[in-house]
């Protein structure tokens, strides 16, 4: 797969928030990429809304992720 292709089925259910945030992370990236790479500017436009949007999907599924209790980070 090169870099401006990407695997849009992408079954979230069961899938850590961890990497699900990184998945939309990744789909940000291409879509900044594709930006940058494209000579249209309303395609342009276009891409780089589509990286906020995955860029904030992302924080909301780290934000999801559950954190432990200050100074129980580590305790076993």
């Amino acid at each position: 797969m090169s870099d401006t292709q990407h695997s849009f089925a992408f079954d979230a259910e069961g899938v850590s928030p961890e990497r699900r945030a990184a998945h939309y992370r990744g789909l940000a990236d291409m879509h900044l990429k594709l930006g940058q790479d494209t000579a249209s500017a309303d395609a342009r436009a276009s891409h780089l809304e589509l990286a906020a949007l995955w860029t904030r999907l992302a924080a909301q599924a780290e934000h999801v992720m559950p954190k432990l209790p200050e100074g129980e980070a580590g305790a076993a």
